[in-house]
């Protein structure tokens, strides 16, 4: 089903618009999705030099949670990811905020998504800054995902960390144990750094509380929460290279919570979709009405133009001369600058077959005109970019 999350959107989002007050956010999200690669946004013809053949491609919306496009930025983003990141194994870190925060955070998803990274960075610098684990600065790329598999409120940060780091004296070093950090460790100072943060904003009037919930109600669930609740922090598995890892983070950072092959069945009440359940490990099928699936769609959009993919240590904006260093040390090729590259390009390492020489004459096919954009319902169309 390439395009039945375009297809229940145009079928059910103005019926569930008009019953539901959304953020611009969502609106502006819904449209993305309903006019991808459609007329709408305009395209061009592409076609043979000598006239043997021509084909429309409608341009995409290039929404960061559209599940058609978004193939094109995953490729994009991991060709930059290739060069930054240095040759050593890297450790997968997953920090879980306690379920009991979802109402809380349903409320405050800017503010509380930004304590989650804070108090992430602070504990694993806090920790790797630590000689007895590490004793210097490593490589981290932290991803946020508010959804669980089935479309539920599950907020948690997938972070990418380097074995490995820069230390004071400009040297590179290993973790000391053969493990990166003991997860209980972590864990409690994680809780304990995110716990702090939010309590000392409830007491500033800094969050909007829940409807028949106050203030002091939040707060003590924050003092139960330290007392009586191990919170979930999972370290995997070393890995000796970290190209699975940012291929993960790639997957799930873009392209929103669902994709269209997910989509089994669809008829004018219902939606079903498979997902892996955690717990078990087994492939399941859920069934949501049309109203609700929708709504755990728009559940997962991120805030306009806020970051869910951030870097620090070695990986930062300000980090280059680090990673040279780092390179140098380990007999690694120095980083050059990521290609910027085309749709086709994207097309070709993705491995999916375009035409771009004219199957008669051999030329090169060449955009032969330019498609405006539409305002009013675009027609469908065969062939898209």
């Amino acid at each position: 089903m390439d395009r039945a999350i375009q297809k229940l959107f145009r079928d059910g989002f103005s019926g569930y618009s008009a019953h539901h007050k959304l953020p611009i956010d969502h609106h502006r999200a819904a449209n993305a999705f309903m006019q991808c690669r459609t007329a709408a946004l305009g395209g061009h013809v592409q076609g043979c030099p000598n006239g043997h053949v021509e084909r429309i491609h409608y341009n995409s919306c290039k929404h960061r949670s559209c599940p058609q496009c978004n193939n094109t930025q995953i490729t994009r983003w991991l060709a930059k990811q290739e060069e930054k990141i240095v040759a050593c194994p890297h450790y997968h870190v997953i920090f879980t905020l306690p379920h009991e925060f979802n109402l809380l955070w349903q409320h405050n998803r800017q503010r509380m998504t930004q304590l989650l990274f804070e108090s992430v960075r602070s504990t694993l610098k806090t920790l790797l800054d630590d000689p007895k684990f590490l004793g210097a600065t490593p490589g981290i790329i932290a991803a946020f995902h508010s959804w669980g598999r089935n479309l539920s409120i599950h907020p948690h940060l997938h972070c990418l960390v380097t074995a490995g780091g820069l230390n004071a004296e400009g040297l590179w070093v290993k973790p000391k144990k053969d493990f990166l950090l003991p997860g209980r460790v972590v864990a409690t100072l994680f809780r304990g750094k995110y716990l702090a943060r939010l309590k000392r904003l409830l007491k500033k009037g800094g969050l909007v509380i829940p409807a028949h919930k106050t203030t002091q109600q939040q707060i003590n669930l924050c003092n139960m929460l330290s007392r009586k609740k191990k919170w979930n922090v999972r370290i995997q598995e070393r890995y000796d290279h970290a190209r699975g890892v940012v291929n993960y983070l790639a997957r799930y950072a873009r392209g929103g919570a669902i994709k269209n092959q997910q989509i089994t069945s669809i008829n004018s009440s219902s939606v079903s979709f498979c997902h892996k359940d955690h717990s078990d490990g087994k492939l399941k099928s859920l069934s949501l009405k049309q109203g609700e699936f929708i709504q755990r769609v728009l559940e997962h959009i991120p805030p306009y133009r806020r970051q869910v993919i951030r870097s620090y240590g070695l990986y930062s904006g300000k980090g280059h001369s680090k990673r040279a260093q780092v390179r140098k040390q380990l007999g690694q090729a120095q980083e050059k600058e990521a290609p910027t590259l085309d749709w086709q390009a994207c097309c070709e390492r993705m491995g999916a077959s375009i035409v771009t020489i004219c199957p008669q004459c051999q030329q090169r096919l060449v955009i032969l005109r330019e498609i405006p954009r539409k305002t009013r319902s675009p027609p469908e169309h065969k062939h898209h970019q």
